[in-house]
């Protein structure tokens, strides 16, 4: 049986890190575990600072979307809904944010 995995919001604490290196997203054989259990729910944690690096605006990161992708795509082709939650507790860089406009791109 495989072992879960935690997702790509742990890892290495420097941030934005590097994928695969100081963080990664679990491989479709991690998922399918809780898919054969029943679950049809499936909770992905991410970090801001690792998908829009510098700041909460800037463009999203390739590599760390296509690992986010991959995953949501295999949950959902599964039959199963997929929620992104981001880890950051209201946070980016440490700092609270408060503009609407400037966290836009994650409330879509």
């Amino acid at each position: 049986m495989a072992r879960l995995q935690s997702c790509a919001e742990f890892g290495s604490e420097d941030l934005p890190g590097v994928q695969r290196i100081g963080s990664i997203f679990p491989n479709p054989p991690f998922i399918e575990v809780l898919i054969d259990v029943g679950m049809n729910i499936l909770r992905i944690p991410i970090i801001m600072e690792r998908i829009a690096q510098g700041t909460m605006t800037s463009a999203l990161e390739i590599d760390y979307l296509a690992g986010l992708t991959t995953v949501v795509d295999y949950i959902t082709s599964a039959g199963r809904h997929a929620i992104l939650d981001a880890h950051n507790y209201g946070r980016y860089g440490g700092i609270i944010f408060t503009s609407t406009s400037d966290s836009q791109k994650f409330l879509c």
